[in-house]
């Protein structure tokens, strides 16, 4: 039998989006070419319980297929996707912003700060997080940039940029949910899922859409998941102080400040007791919690002695995220309703709001001049796989 959980959530860069530019076709990143300069030692985990080999989840031509297959490329390598590595924390002011003091520390993407660092080098460091994590973050940014008419001097609809930061959403569960045989993989969804939605403001964004009630069910999901991700942590024998998860404080704080969005959002009727699961997993396993700015006031009225569900009273998924999944899909992809001529394949998510994913006509019709955004060399590269970013 699943623990209830209809008191957790009753909703159903580096450091911060790019600013908006010119379309312009990326060089492949730096960290494939880097993940197949590898030497790593044979590893046990295979590449096909990470993800799903089929990839018809997306448009046979779109930026959202291409930053999936990059992710693919550039972490096949799992012993060099899995390595953890520094990053400031988020927040941290960039170095050339402007002076608010100079006692606090400035990133200056590793000339003098941790960025990028092996983590295992430096076990002060104040914030790590996992190669294939970090740019699992990163491409999602992309996603979104993508599905926000704006980016391409557009109108479609009123709720474009909202939907398709929903649509973004409901693809990393979907990438949570195919990597069920790697629980490494699914850590690695975790990881880049907070930042997104407390950091990069992807929970203000999608709980903008007309649908109210389908954006607190997604929220209820996503605390769902992560609580399951937890339960899967500590069934493996890895919610440890020890663990070789180095970052578990870390994204756990970053789930209490996901709580915290969603409340702002008004997608919790009750934030207090997701935070006081995961509080009670921290406190259960001696986890030290952090990462995030102002813990104290995260903290302040949170009850760590809430009873949390065990493998042999609930089975291998305490929190029922299995049922509740299948439960959301049966409600249809909201993200469609608008652009009916690109219905996805599956039954959440895609890539319909994906405006590459269009046809030239389709983008001239939404266009402020009448003309494709997309010049030739950029669609040329979309062709060829390449993946295009607002720098």
């Amino acid at each position: 039998m699943s623990h209830d959980l209809d008191a957790t959530f009753n909703a159903g860069s580096s450091d911060g989006p790019a600013k908006k530019s010119k379309t312009a076709a990326a060089a492949p990143p730096a960290d494939e070419a880097a993940g197949e300069a590898s030497t790593a030692s044979p590893s046990s985990i295979f590449n096909e319980t990470r993800w799903s080999t089929k990839n018809d989840r997306y448009s046979a031509v779109s930026n959202s297929r291409n930053t999936d297959v990059d992710y693919k490329k550039a972490m096949k390598d799992p012993e060099f996707a899995f390595t953890y590595i520094c990053k400031c924390p988020w927040g941290t002011k960039r170095d050339g912003d402007e002076e608010d003091g100079a006692e606090k520390p400035k990133c200056d993407l590793g000339k003098t700060c941790l960025c990028d660092k092996l983590a295992a080098d430096h076990p002060e460091a104040p914030y790590v997080i996992t190669r294939a994590a970090y740019h699992k973050l990163m491409n999602q940014q992309v996603k979104s940039q993508v599905r926000n008419p704006d980016s391409f001097d557009m109108h479609t609809f009123n709720d474009h940029a909202a939907y398709g930061s929903l649509q973004v959403l409901q693809n990393l569960i979907l990438d949570f949910e195919e990597a069920e045989g790697c629980w490494k993989e699914q850590w690695v969804v975790c990881e880049a899922l907070a930042p997104l939605i407390w950091y990069l403001q992807l929970g203000s964004e999608f709980g903008m859409i007309d649908d109210g009630e389908s954006a607190m069910k997604t929220a209820k999901l996503v605390g769902n998941m992560f609580l399951a991700m937890l339960a899967r942590l500590e069934r493996e024998g890895v919610l440890k102080p020890d663990s070789e998860v180095k970052d578990l404080g870390f994204v756990m704080a970053g789930f209490l400040k996901v709580a915290e969005s969603f409340r702002d959002c008004s997608l919790l009727e009750d934030e207090d007791k997701v935070r006081n699961y995961v509080a009670a997993y921290a406190k259960k396993h001696g986890i030290k919690l952090g990462g995030v700015p102002k813990l104290d006031e995260l903290l302040a009225g949170v009850d760590d002695k809430e009873k949390l569900p065990t493998p042999e009273e609930h089975g291998d998924d305490p929190w029922g995220f299995a049922a509740a999944l299948e439960e959301y899909k049966k409600g249809g992809n909201s993200c469609d309703f608008f652009v009916p001529k690109h219905s996805s394949k599956s039954a959440i998510g895609g890539d319909s709001l994906d405006i590459t994913s269009w046809t030239p006509a389709e983008r001239k019709k939404a266009s402020f001049n009448k003309k494709d955004p997309l010049p030739k060399n950029i669609l040329d590269g979309i062709k060829d796989g390449l993946v295009i970013g607002l720098g």
